[in-house]
């Protein structure tokens, strides 16, 4: 037979049926049968008659994986062969998941048990529910449906069509309930009203699939706690796709055994119990002592296709991820912190990496360079290179973000042709050594950029003068972020005005303005000279269109910078000043500030003044 397509059969098997036990027909019928899903089976006498007294074999010659779905109607539950028969086939469907089974009987009478031998080796692992029709309590009956629930360890529902007289269930309750357990009935459509209805709880109805939604919503410890809800969730967290270790899984209130010997015997349970892959793994373990040794770990989740991977390790030792760690082909993010690495020679890349995070980790400038460039997709890159001298050079053709903290000089954006936003927080600069043309080198995409420092950490020889513009223009700038800026005479704010003068099409401005706090070691300090117009010769802002200042208390530098931005913004439409140290000022000083800014001229007819808690806006 060609019927490769057919996924629905429906026979009925008549008195004079030829079934040989050495030649049953159903091994030639379901040879071609390879989409074949529902079968159905009508016995439409007492009995099969057999050719020979044979005995009928056990299971056909191959398995049938198709068949989902099996019934059979008018199934007589003597010993003969039409319950061979059918036995044999259910073995040979070993994904069957509905069986559907209309009792019968045959003209003999009803026989007083079923010939347990018919059952030997029956084995129902993915049964999900099954329908026992026309069932009257006989003890062939209840002896199959005892068998049924016995050997179907994925059960999740049996239902019961019972032909029981309402007295007897009322009279004999117990003797059902305790042989059937949290099944189902239905009766009748005409004494549906005296049902009996023992209905599991609704936790052990639930899919599998809302289940995991569930768990992967709660934390670790709190999903493997639900194994103790019922048999279906007992070993269901061992499944989770997503898992999050941190100090909350051992730290109790009487830590009697040392955080890394708990850590540890958790790690060894994972291991064990744990089946499928694991798609993201979080590790958060920087306030021990020391490093717990995670290499064995690391081989589990290179081979159970790990693409999320976070390890934050203890901070107070530094850690040596072996080379496992780049085998994992299927990484699409890796965060890692505290710990050194170093990948082999023959290290092929990640070529599915999209985002990458180096906080605080040991690695040359010559490896890291390398592994960025061994990443052809990376999107984001976040690194802390604090402690680096070297030259990194950023080759990245997908790079859409780069956040830096560290040293800026080192760094050198080769090939980015698609960066967009570029985040500068730097740490003890040489304003020699700063060369941003040489940071800009290739950003033709590049629209935000944020650049931080703090002025103390901002230092130059003797005589060096900052530069006043980059030898090229970034035309492509429309957003610009300086948070925390003191508006003085200083090298962060020479530097930044560079930039601006560099950023022709800027549209967006934001300055948060440093917030100084008098104490008594400033007694001694020198006090540098405030924001003159000269520090502004040379600035336009022909295209800027929005400008936040932030923290503003009133000072005449904060003002100036202010009359300045109106005056030389032609196309300005908003101007957002932050007034939440404004606000305490006294009465009379506010009024007056508020004054004094309102009689600014205006290049831009369009512009608008708007005071405004920016903390409260941003939250």
């Amino acid at each position: 037979m060609n019927v490769l397509l057919l996924a629905k059969v429906s026979l009925s098997l008549y008195q004079g049926s030829s079934m040989e036990a050495d030649n049953f027909f159903f091994a030639m019928f379901f040879e071609s049968c390879t989409a074949l899903e529902r079968l159905f089976l009508h016995f439409n006498c007492s009995e099969v008659v057999p050719d020979d007294v044979d005995e009928v074999a056990t299971r056909l010659p191959f398995d049938v994986n198709c068949v989902k779905y099996f019934y059979l109607h008018f199934l007589v539950l003597e010993e003969s062969y039409d319950l061979s028969h059918i036995l044999c086939c259910i073995r040979s469907f070993p994904y069957l998941e509905y069986l559907e089974i209309q009792v019968g009987y045959g003209d003999d009478g009803i026989v007083e048990s079923l010939d347990l031998e018919h059952f030997t080796g029956l084995t129902l692992n993915h049964l999900r529910e099954i329908k026992v029709e026309r069932f009257e309590g006989t003890p062939p009956e209840m002896q199959l449906v005892k068998l049924l629930l016995a050997k179907s360890p994925g059960l999740v529902r049996m239902l019961i069509d019972t032909w029981i007289p309402d007295d007897t269930i009322v009279s004999r309750p117990g003797a059902f309930t305790e042989l059937l357990g949290d099944c189902c009935y239905m009766m009748r459509p005409k004494a549906r009203k005296p049902c009996r209805s023992l209905l599991p709880d609704a936790l052990s109805y639930l899919p599998d699939n809302i289940i995991d939604v569930i768990l992967m919503c709660l934390p670790c410890k709190d999903a493997v706690r639900t194994s103790i809800l019922s048999k279906k969730w007992r070993y269901h967290w061992c499944r989770l796709t997503k898992l999050e270790l941190d100090e909350s899984l051992w730290k109790t209130k009487k830590d009697l055994l040392n955080p890394t010997i708990k850590f540890t015997k958790i790690m060894y349970q994972l291991l064990t119990l744990h089946e499928g892959p694991i798609t993201k793994f979080t590790l958060d373990v920087v306030h021990l002592a020391s490093c717990p040794n995670i290499d064995n770990f690391i081989y589990f989740l290179s081979r159970n296709d790990i693409q999320h991977l976070e390890l934050h390790l203890p901070l107070r030792k530094e850690y040596k991820l072996p080379s496992l760690l780049f085998t994992c082909s299927q990484l699409r993010h890796l965060s890692l912190c505290y710990c050194s690495i170093q990948h082999p020679s023959a290290f092929q890349g990640f070529d599915k990496l999209i985002s990458l995070n180096l906080w605080e980790v040991n690695i040359s400038s010559e490896l890291l360079g390398s592994l960025i460039a061994h990443c052809p997709s990376l999107e984001e890159l976040e690194l802390d290179i604090a402690d680096k001298s070297d030259t990194i050079e950023i080759k990245a053709p997908m790079l859409r973000l780069f956040d830096l903290s560290g040293n800026i000089s080192s760094i050198c954006l080769k090939n980015v042709p698609r960066l967009v936003k570029v985040l500068l927080y730097g740490d003890y600069i040489k304003a020699e050594d700063l060369d941003f043309a040489k940071v800009f080198e290739s950003c033709p995409s590049l629209e935000h950029l944020l650049f931080f420092s703090l002025d103390s950490a901002f230092s130059a020889g003797a005589g060096y003068e900052a530069p006043t513009r980059l030898p090229l223009n970034l035309n492509s700038v429309k957003r610009f972020y300086l948070p925390d800026v003191m508006l003085v005479e200083s090298y962060m704010l020479s530097y930044a005005l560079c930039l601006i003068r560099s950023f022709p099409y800027l549209e967006n401005l934001e300055i948060e303005v440093h917030v100084h706090y008098e104490s008594e070691d400033d007694e001694d300090e020198p006090i540098p000279e405030p924001l003159e117009l000269k520090h502004l010769s040379d600035v336009t802002f022909n295209h800027l269109k929005e400008v936040k200042l932030g923290c503003l208390s009133g000072t005449a530098s904060e003002l100036l910078l202010i009359k300045f931005l109106l005056a030389e913004s032609p196309v300005l439409e908003r101007m957002l000043i932050d007034r939440r140290y404004l606000d305490h000022q006294h009465l009379d000083t506010r009024l007056q500030i508020f004054a004094e800014i309102s009689n600014f001229s205006r290049a831009s007819p369009k512009a608008e003044v708007v005071y405004i808690d920016l903390s409260r806006a941003l939250a």
